[in-house]
């Protein structure tokens, strides 16, 4: 049998498996990055964690890093990557994949948020303080320093402020 052997030029492959395919050099600079959004790179760039894991020169599993958009929304992103060395043993950059785990971490968000907002009205001891908790819950999920809620004044045909956090 023959044997079958992926060259340099084939990381369409390795893409196949995963969002995007990466490569640092020695300095740690990318060399390439295909298969996903571009703002990754100046993202992972800046990362002190990835900075630290390339530094330590060992094959690493499942980093996860976010970054967040203009908008500020935050994406998520799995790295997995391995050292590069020459034949005579000196280290040459890391190449690795990542993956968008962006949805999954949306997900699991979630759930958290619907247990926080569970026990939040479960243990408090009126609708008010409920609904203070539940905003404060929210508010805390998506990183924002305070949250409203505005009730309808019949009456006045207005929006009234009504609770807060």
């Amino acid at each position: 049998m023959g044997r079958i052997t992926i060259g340099t030029d084939n990381h369409n492959l390795l893409v196949l498996s995963s969002d995007a395919y990466w490569e640092v050099d020695a300095g740690h600079r990318f060399i390439r990055f295909s298969g996903a959004d571009p703002a990754w790179t100046a993202a992972l760039e800046s990362s002190d964690v990835f900075r630290a894991a390339l530094g330590e020169r060992r094959p690493f599993r499942d980093l996860e890093l976010a970054r967040r958009d203009d908008g500020g929304h935050s994406h998520w992103i799995s790295l997995s990557g391995e050292p590069v060395l020459d034949p005579g043993g000196r280290f040459n950059g890391y190449r690795g994949l990542a993956k968008d785990i962006s949805a999954q971490k949306r997900d699991q968000a979630l759930v958290a948020l619907e247990h926080s907002i569970a026990r939040a009205l479960a243990s408090a001891d009126t609708s008010n303080a409920g609904l203070e908790a539940v905003i404060r819950a929210i508010c805390e999920l998506l990183g924002w320093p305070v949250g409203r809620y505005f009730s309808v004044d019949e009456a006045g045909a207005v929006l009234r402020f009504a609770q807060g956090w």
